[in-house]
């Protein structure tokens, strides 16, 4: 076979055995270990997530190397899109341009699955890196906070068995570097009542300072 002959071939086994991988076209962090240039554009880019939530751009200015990561990952993907005059991360549904929604819905079927417990990030990592889908352990993270922020109304964190009220810069560094510190759970209740227990839990520990609401209370 020639060379392109054999690049056919890689390319159409690997669609076999990874039907439901995105279309990501950014090799700087779509490897298993990004360079530690790449590891800080990343970082970068996962702080903005936190940070720049409903900003156009995540409130990235200019042409910084974190900006052809939201370009590729989040922005062409449609995780990061606008309706009316308001940005948010969303599910993409029907408008999936790149394949994303096989990924989300795996996910959420995998946290729903398993609701009758906590779910360790890392557990999900591994079903990503297996077939059907085959993603590169540098992209996990973005992806990881991206679901996070587009499903809040049934998805609830904790750091180290600590019950999180929000997805802050502390969180996304555990997340970025020890996701077995970081657990998820499915739950069943709508938005209206979510939002009121983390407004409860917020309140709890605005007048009891160093009170900490551990996962398995």
């Amino acid at each position: 076979l020639t060379k392109n002959e054999l690049n056919k071939k890689a390319s159409d086994l690997a669609y076999k055995i990874f039907p439901k991988s995105p279309i990501i076209r950014n090799e700087l962090v779509n490897r298993v270990r990004p360079s530690s240039s790449a590891a800080g554009v990343r970082r970068a880019l996962i702080h903005r997530m936190a940070n720049n939530d409903g900003e156009e751009n995540l409130g990235i200015e200019g042409f910084p190397p974190e900006y052809s990561l939201f370009k590729s990952i989040l922005e062409n993907t449609k995780i990061y899109s606008k309706e009316g005059d308001k940005y948010f991360f969303s599910i993409p549904g029907d408008n999936d341009p790149l394949g994303i929604n096989e990924l989300w819905n795996g996910a959420l079927s995998f946290f729903e699955d398993n609701n009758e417990r906590n779910v360790k990030l890392e557990e999900l990592y591994e079903l990503w890196r297996q077939p059907p889908y085959g993603i590169k352990d540098s992209l996990m993270p973005i992806l990881a906070v991206a679901i996070l922020k587009s499903v809040q109304s049934n998805l609830v964190c904790y750091r180290e068995g600590i019950f999180q009220t929000a997805i802050d810069e502390l969180f996304v560094d555990y997340l970025m570097y020890s996701p077995n510190d970081i657990e998820i759970r499915w739950i069943n209740v709508n938005k209206t009542s979510k939002n009121l227990v983390l407004q409860m839990m917020s309140l709890v520990e605005e007048l009891n300072p160093g009170y900490n609401i551990k996962g398995s209370e």
